[in-house]
């Protein structure tokens, strides 16, 4: 049975919510403050947590911090619990690290597809941190070089476009989420003609260093090809997606290549991406890969628009990407 954690003060909501979560078979936990629901997370060892942003004793974001801190609930999604007036900021929940937003005005049916929609991320969360800890310690492993990059140690692109199958058909059946960013080294041709592919390779590998230090815990980040990379962003729509990029964005703007000052002039210049973004729920989507295209067409918008710059597909975009057309 999925266990559950809900750290909230209100009493009402935790009735409420005890009743529809054991409506569904979970096992529910409830604290009421926030150094409780720090402790019951140790000893519950729960696969999902729903927290009130708003506790008597400590702030809510910064309970988030705390449990993304500690091993055991390193990697446990969290849903901000939502009340009307209070959560307007998404940024600041994606920023201590919340998986997503559960409004209180959701009813029961959106509470168990996100509540589904977390313990699906979990599963996905856990295979892919053994399959991390596998790689550095069997680094030969025949199947783990199936599903990495070798020069990034990366998720590699069937890998992704597995996972995105997944994604699509749980978006498909309960309405949840999930957002594609797709991101492009600007000018990265330039670096590989001047240093060597040899010092590109090593550039992209701490490119992706940068990113993945960025980036939710609940994220995958994969290298979908050249210099080419994809973030997929369960239970994110396009808006909470473009927080993440915007993350990355100025991540990288401000990170030194070492290896970049081996460029004559490119000394102190900052290397940039270019980001596209699409996600689902779309009516006009019936296609995982769909998803990828629109994130495409963005990106190459944004190199249209003169590079470094973020871009969100439109509804003329999907309209290029439909089958239909």
């Amino acid at each position: 049975m999925p266990r559950i954690l809900v750290i909230d003060d209100n009493p009402l909501e935790t009735t409420r919510l005890h009743a529809e979560i054991a409506s569904l078979n979970y096992d529910i936990a409830i604290a009421c403050t926030g150094a409780d629901g720090i402790l019951r997370a140790r000893e519950f060892n729960p696969e999902v947590i729903l927290l009130n942003p708003i506790l008597p004793d400590m702030n809510g974001y910064d309970i988030c911090r705390k449990l993304r801190e500690q091993k055991g609930t390193a990697r446990v999604p969290i849903l901000l619990i939502a009340t009307v007036g209070i959560i307007q900021d998404k940024e600041a929940g994606i920023g201590s690290g919340a998986t997503g937003l559960y409004a209180q005005t959701d009813g029961i049916k959106a509470l168990q597809a996100k509540v589904e929609a977390c313990l699906h991320t979990k599963v996905i969360l856990d295979k892919r941190m053994y399959h991390q800890s596998e790689t550095q310690a069997n680094l030969c492993d025949p199947h783990l070089l199936t599903i990495t990059d070798p020069v990034t140690g990366l998720l590699n692109k069937k890998y992704l476009q597995d996972i995105l199958a997944q994604e699509f058909l749980r978006s498909q059946r309960y309405g949840t989420f999930f957002s594609i960013i797709m991101m492009d080294v600007d000018c990265f041709k330039e670096v590989n003609d001047s240093l060597g592919h040899d010092v590109g390779d090593q550039i992209l590998h701490e490119l992706s260093v940068v990113i993945r230090s960025r980036i939710r815990e609940v994220d995958l980040l994969a290298r979908y090809g050249g210099d080419e990379l994809a973030a997929l962003c369960p239970q994110s729509s396009c808006d909470m997606a473009v927080i993440v990029a915007k993350r990355i964005f100025e991540a990288v703007r401000v990170h030194i290549f070492p290896r970049l000052g081996r460029r004559e002039g490119w000394e102190g210049k900052p290397l940039t991406m270019s980001m596209g973004i699409c996600g689902l729920p779309n009516p006009h989507i019936y296609q995982a890969l769909q998803v990828v295209s629109g994130a495409d067409l963005a990106l190459m918008r944004a190199k249209r628009m003169g590079r470094n710059r973020i871009e969100v597909a439109t509804e003329k975009d999907i309209t290029l990407i439909s089958p239909a057309t």
